[in-house]
């Protein structure tokens, strides 16, 4: 039985030693400059201040000028809450202007947390209603923000061998039929990163992706939603007004409470803003996170099943139209 008990001790003594690695910090924060991108609500909002309490020199971009109000009514003097919209050239051109000319001559950026997400125009919406514009505006927000301002910033980040954080979801992992201009921003993104990862490695940059299940904050509004979902439907063509039928908004309103019941949404965001704090702060930190229980159980499950459960777990699920 001596075997069986080194075996326990091996065991007991690996994940105490996991445990304190992942406890160790870089420390140091007050000389650390990180960039934030949609800091206006939410988990953005919320990480700026907490790296600010924590000393570090935080750059918050916002889109709206409320957003940066609250910022700086909340947070301490040395934030910069600036206006930054990552869809569009001259503003990231002008928040490269405004992190350089507010750095130390020679330093550049410890982190860059690309948080900046929309739900997109299409979510909740079946396929065949999408447009190409649908997909060009989601994409345009969750894709082309991270890639853009990650080029922009990389030489900054380069000085620092600092860190690029990305904010994925657990809609890059699964495929949902329902948020599919969502689900094809974020699948882009984890191959983005992905790549990016194993480019930036040379230079002792590391990249980080967070994939977070349902919380509640107000990406997901229900209202702006269901609003976004009704736009949607009085744009279609007669043909598939008939096919679907008026009461199928019914089934999309039931659908919504069966994802969020699947997928929990969890009422902790400051969940995800600790991993954020983890990815910047760890002397290891993780390559993927996946934050929220939904994506640490339901997520996993579903992405073992087979193909065929799969596309059937979904069909039981979402509302059939009246002409199929």
């Amino acid at each position: 039985m001596a075997w069986l008990w080194i075996v326990i001790v091996c065991v007991v003594l690996y994940y105490v030693l996991m445990l304190i690695r992942h406890k160790l910090s870089v420390g140091g924060y007050q000389d650390r400059h990180v960039l934030i991108t949609g800091c206006d609500t939410g988990f953005g909002h919320l990480l700026a201040l907490r790296l600010d309490e924590m000393g570090f020199r935080v750059f918050a971009g916002c889109l709206t000028d409320k957003g940066e109000d609250e910022l700086r009514k909340n947070a301490s003097k040395a934030l910069h809450a600036f206006h930054f919209d990552v869809t569009q050239d001259m503003s990231l051109q002008n928040a490269l202007k405004h992190v350089t000319n507010n750095i130390p001559p020679g330093k550049g950026l410890w982190g860059i947390v690309n948080n900046a997400g929309i739900a997109g125009p299409g979510f909740l919406a079946p396929l065949e209603w999408l447009t190409k514009e649908d997909y060009e505006k989601t994409l345009a927000v969750n894709l082309f923000g991270p890639i853009e301002t990650t080029r922009v910033f990389l030489p900054l980040i380069r000085k620092e061998k600092g860190r690029v954080v990305i904010m994925s979801s657990i809609a890059g992992i699964i495929n949902i039929p329902t948020e599919c201009a969502y689900a094809v921003s974020k699948h882009a993104l984890e191959s983005y990163a992905d790549t990016l990862r194993m480019s930036v490695r040379m230079y002792e940059v590391s990249v980080h992706t967070i994939r977070p299940s349902g919380f509640a904050t107000t990406f997901q509004n229900k209202e702006a939603i269901e609003a976004n979902v009704k736009s949607i439907w009085r744009r279609l063509d007669p043909e598939r007004r008939t096919f679907y039928g008026e009461q199928y908004f019914d089934g999309l309103l039931l659908l919504r409470r069966r994802l969020s019941a699947m997928f929990t949404r969890d009422p902790r965001p400051s969940k995800v803003v600790d991993t954020y704090v983890h990815a910047l702060t760890a002397r290891y930190p993780k390559t993927h996170y996946r934050v929220g229980w939904g994506a640490n159980t339901t997520v996993r499950i579903i992405a073992w099943l087979p193909d065929g459960v799969r596309d059937w777990l979904w069909a039981s699920i979402i509302p059939r139209p009246v002409g199929a």
